[in-house]
């Protein structure tokens, strides 16, 4: 019974050996001069069958933490050991005592075992102004260096200015002549379209159109009269538009035209009031001889160039 009991107690002994898990923190120095850095280092040693998360460390009291290494696993004498470690790069911008404290890794040495903690040890660390001999006078670093201005940079600049502004300048009144010049040719070049070309043209389309047999014989009479109205005002400038055809008929730019014109125009004028205010229903040859008259109008009255040639044809006859 005695023997069972050695054996008992070793194997506990045993095991609480195996599952020894200790953290320790270290600085490797416990002051240093405020914006310096300071290197913390966190390692914990465990067995190798544990299994236990690594804490990370988000704050440490008021210090900055600048940057950390990636969790090492380094090699022991021991195969059944780890030893796990990471370090933080810490500083502070004002002086005094800055306390990191205790924090702990849990772990469980069994599924089912209670768990336990691993603890750090706390720490201080200090840091410190530049020491200072209030007995000496105040006086900069390094004295005030006087840099004799450079006036190369003025120059070039200036002239370089200068000359932009020049080409600006040429490039603005070049832009303003084309422009000036456009307008100008513009409103000089007006294409004019001879009287009786804009009527014949117009007649033209209307008896294309063919408006009389589809039965609009008002529309077809009144369109007729107003191409000639207009053409008469195009060709001897009489606003025929607003004119009766008795008033277009009476006027005196007829003395200038001889009977048989006047006789084309009445016969338009005349059948079209028929057809308009009378209500009058043209045969068909009365359709188609009204547009033939109009016809006949106008190129019997379009203006004769003088020419040279007109001149001694008209001498020799």
């Amino acid at each position: 019974m005695k023997h069972i009991k050695i054996v008992l107690l070793f194997l506990l002994l045993s095991n609480f050996t195996f599952a020894q898990v200790v953290a320790h923190i270290e600085v490797d120095s416990t002051s240093a001069l405020i914006g310096n850095p300071l290197k913390i280092k966190v390692q914990l040693s465990q067995p190798k069958s544990v299994n236990i998360a690594w804490n990370e460390i988000d704050s440490l009291d008021r210090l900055e933490i600048l940057s950390k290494s990636k969790v090492d696993t380094i090699k022991t004498t021991d195969p059944e050991i780890l030893l796990r470690s990471q370090t933080y790069t810490v500083t502070a911008y004002d002086s005094g005592i800055y306390n990191v404290p205790s924090f702990s890794f849990k772990y469980k040495v069994n599924e089912n075992d209670k768990e336990q903690f691993a603890p750090t040890d706390p720490l201080k660390v200090s840091y410190f102004l530049v020491p200072v001999d209030t007995t000496k006078e105040i006086k900069d670093i390094k004295p005030i260096a006087d840099v004799p201005y450079d006036w190369t940079y003025v120059i070039w600049g200036s002239i370089a200015i200068l000359v932009l502004f020049i080409i600006g300048y040429f490039i603005y009144r070049y832009i303003q002549k084309k422009r000036a010049l456009a307008k100008r040719l513009k409103s000089e070049i007006k294409v004019i379209i001879p009287a009786h070309e804009i009527a014949l043209s117009a007649l033209k389309l209307l008896e294309d159109e063919k408006i009389w047999q589809q039965g609009k014989l008002k529309l077809y009479h009144t369109s007729i009269s107003d191409i000639l109205r207009q053409y008469i005002f195009n060709r001897w400038n009489v606003n025929a538009m607003e004119m009766t055809s008795d008033e277009i008929l009476q006027h005196g730019f007829v003395n200038i035209i001889n009977s048989e014109q006047r006789e084309l125009l009445s016969f338009v004028f005349r059948l079209a009031d028929y057809v308009k205010f009378a209500k009058m229903l043209p045969i068909s040859k009365e359709n188609e001889q009204s547009m033939a008259s109009a016809i006949s109008f106008v190129t019997s009255t379009i203006p004769v160039e003088i020419t040279n040639d007109t001149l001694k044809s008209e001498v020799v006859s």
